[in-house]
């Protein structure tokens, strides 16, 4: 018998609980609202939003700039369903993050902020 009462204290309690954390989404999208958010909005941007880890430094980007160019390693990662993202959410790529900056404001923007590095070449032998 007392099993049987806790197990209803129980749902009652999780049954409050739910209620209230209802009552604060409620609130939440009524201040976002407030504020002109427009939710559906949010949550279209979110789901087209890219997190790129390149050796560590974080890239937030967007598939449509990661498809601006078609045939490209971005452009594949993007349409490529074999390709996910690690339990962080993030894409992880083992390049240099220098060039993948020039190369994500390329795909955003069109136009290169600067000149890429240049690498160095071994020198020829004589």
């Amino acid at each position: 018998r007392d099993y049987a009462e806790q197990l209803e204290n129980d749902v009652e309690r999780l049954e409050q609980e739910v209620a209230n954390q209802k009552d604060k989404n409620t609130q939440l999208l009524n201040r976002l609202a407030a504020l002109g958010v427009d939710t559906a909005k949010a949550e279209l941007a979110e789901r087209h939003k890219v997190i790129l880890n390149v050796r560590g430094t974080v890239f937030e980007t967007t598939k449509d700039a990661l498809m601006a160019e078609p045939d490209t390693f971005f452009s594949a990662m993007v349409r490529n369903s074999v390709w996910q993202p690690d339990c962080d959410g993030a894409f992880f790529i083992d390049r240099d993050p220098i060039f993948v900056r020039e190369i994500l404001t390329y795909l955003q923007d069109g136009k290169l902020d600067g000149q890429l590095p240049r690498l160095h070449s071994p020198p020829t032998p004589s």
